[in-house]
């Protein structure tokens, strides 16, 4: 039989009626004592408790620790372990129980006495030599709490709890330890379990009641405060917080695991929400929604496997989950799963026609299989159903400039633009399009807008240059010019142009300067072409690992190819290398562009 006493150390300024601090407010107050558990031991050992050194000294040592006097029981067990090893006749043999209990009653005086390192020594040996002793496990967490190593004492309440699972004190200390390290989920119900296990003790309860006041739930308090009265009416502190209702079933009430983690989700405390699902699913498995969040947690963090068993769970458990079905489908296109992403989004849009994010959806991994005509379409019923939603749009426009609907993709990327102005990427997107289509003002107004968000971005600068010399606006052209070439002295278009430039202006020393590194790159440039078609996959290749990798995103991936796709079908001027430097010392800089419109 084990019994307790609190220890000596002294406890932190008593709460009063002040709420403890809320979450994010810094440490909670808590009353900072624990028990240490002694035992009723050594019955069946009258054997060595007489005419022995071993004896004497055990016998003479548990006085003085009943009587408080530590100091001398510290002296009296250490005479009776070294009793029990020097001593060899069959009177004082004990087992390892025995010699195990010996050292935790010395680790107790020793933490009487806040020498909680001598302590934790004792404890530690004492399970070194009986490993199954759950009152020198829990001791033993009390001593890593004392010395504020709270996982150390977490991991020693949970071995106590392992050999013993209806030991109160290391249940509810467990609780403590999980209170303080912020992990509010798993305290609580660490706190329901040692209700259970001591309906008559109010502490547990209590310490409830200061969850629910730190998040706000005063109702939910009031009633643990009211409750833990009527148990213990000494223990109560918070007297003032009492109302005049029935204790309810507050505790084990599902929304408050689901606020407690949104509040840990604001803070971006993303593993402290995930731990708060988690025990609302130990709690109650059924709890569909919470798993649900789980998943979306899992997504977010990119464990798209585990993500995907627990979508896969959760439509078992609920067929018309179609969020969840949804969320599964985003899931299988992140690991390039796109058949089974393509077939899952199919069964969403079927369950809900009226949904344009699933139908936006379903067009991206559309346009992943290639089925662009098919992905048109999906991102049109988007549109038609999401017509204020500036993604839509900018997506669309992508399908159609894959299909090489050029026209139709200009007016969805403007669309996107007027719905958000402040978008770079459909403006940039949009840009290289005019620029494409020798529609040089709009273009430059377009690579402005991005070029005020992003000063540091060399291409926006380059196609910007580009814009401008064509409208004329040369001054500026050649400082931004001048800006790409000293970041990047291998971009050999941009000699070209910086070149011409400086010879339009009559700055024919400059200009040819730049035309001739701009021959000389070009040389080194057409060697390597030679191998471009390797070069090509081998680029593709590595964008493939990036987007594996996580680096790099499908969206990402997709721009990329996309805007690859119009600059390859600019006109030479702008970023091919088959320009011949001549027409550029004759002025004639502007070529007919290669149209694929459709339209």
């Amino acid at each position: 039989m084990s019994f307790g006493r609190e220890s000596n150390t002294p406890a932190p300024a008593s709460l009063g009626n002040q709420p403890i601090a809320k979450i994010g407010e810094g440490y909670q107050k808590l009353d900072d004592r624990l028990l240490i558990l002694d035992l009723d031991t050594f019955i069946g050992s009258e054997r060595f408790m007489s005419g022995s050194s071993l004896g004497a000294a055990f016998g003479t040592g548990m006085r003085a620790y009943l009587d408080g006097r530590y100091t001398e029981s510290v002296q009296e067990f250490k005479q009776a372990l070294i009793a029990a090893y020097v001593e060899g006749n069959e009177n004082t043999q004990i087992w390892d129980r025995e010699r195990a209990i010996i050292h935790l009653y010395l680790g107790n005086s020793y933490a009487f006495q806040d020498s909680w390192n001598e302590a934790l020594n004792e404890y530690m040996n004492a399970t070194q030599v009986d490993s199954q002793l759950a009152e020198a496990h829990y001791n033993m967490g009390v001593a890593f709490r004392a010395l504020s190593k709270l996982y150390e004492a977490v991991a020693a309440f949970k071995y106590a709890l392992q050999y013993n699972p209806e030991l109160y004190e290391a249940r509810f200390a467990l609780g403590r330890c999980y209170h303080e390290l912020g992990d509010y989920a798993h305290a609580y119900i660490s706190y329901t379990i040692a209700r259970q296990l001591r309906p008559n003790a109010a502490e547990p309860i209590y310490y409830q009641g200061l969850l629910h006041q730190a998040h706000g739930e005063m109702k939910q308090a009031a009633k643990c405060f009211a409750e833990a009265l009527q148990v213990e009416p000494d223990y109560m502190r918070n007297a003032n917080a009492v109302v005049d209702s029935e204790f309810g079933s507050g505790e084990q009430d599902p929304s408050w695991y689901y606020r407690l983690a949104d509040e840990l989700k604001a803070q971006g405390n993303v593993v402290g929400a995930l731990r708060a699902y988690q025990a609302l699913l130990q709690a109650k498995p059924d709890e569909t929604r919470a798993r649900y969040y789980m998943a979306n947690i899992m997504a977010r963090q990119r464990e798209w496997e585990r993500a995907i068993v627990d979508y896969k769970r959760v439509l078992k458990d609920d067929p018309e989950f179609y969020a969840a079905r949804y969320k599964l489908g985003l899931a299988y296109r992140a690991l390039q799963r796109l058949k089974e992403s393509y077939h899952t989004l199919v069964q969403c849009a079927r369950q809900q026609p009226h949904d344009g994010v699933i139908f936006l959806g379903l067009g991206i991994v559309l346009t992943d299989l290639g089925q662009l005509n098919l992905s048109i379409k999906a991102f049109e019923r988007a549109a038609y159903l999401l017509p204020e939603e500036p993604q839509v749009h900018y997506r669309l426009g992508r399908a159609l400039i894959s299909a090489g609907y050029e026209s139709r993709a200009l007016a969805a990327w403007k669309r996107a633009i007027e719905l958000d102005e402040r978008w770079g990427a459909a403006r940039y997107d949009l840009g290289l399009l005019y620029l494409k289509r020798g529609r040089y003002y709009e273009a430059a107004e377009a690579f402005e807008s991005v070029y005020k968000m992003h000063p540091d971005d060399l291409e926006t600068a380059y196609f910007l240059a580009v814009a401008y010399k064509e409208i004329g606006r040369l001054e500026e052209t050649i400082e931004l010019l001048s800006k790409v070439v000293e970041v990047r002295p291998e971009h050999y278009m941009a000699h070209f142009h910086l070149g011409a430039t400086y010879l339009r202006v009559g700055n024919a020393n400059d200009g040819l300067k730049h035309i001739r590194e701009y021959e000389r790159l070009k040389g080194i440039q057409v060697k390597r072409s030679n191998n471009s078609a390797n070069l090509q996959k081998a680029l593709k290749e590595q964008l493939e690992e990036k987007q594996r990798n996580g680096e790099l995103t499908p969206a990402q991936m997709e721009a990329a190819e996309i805007r690859a796709r119009i600059v390859r079908n600019m006109p030479h001027s702008h970023y091919n290398s088959r320009q011949d430097s001549s027409s550029a010392i004759n002025g004639n800089t502007a070529q007919p562009g290669i149209s694929l419109s459709k339209n």
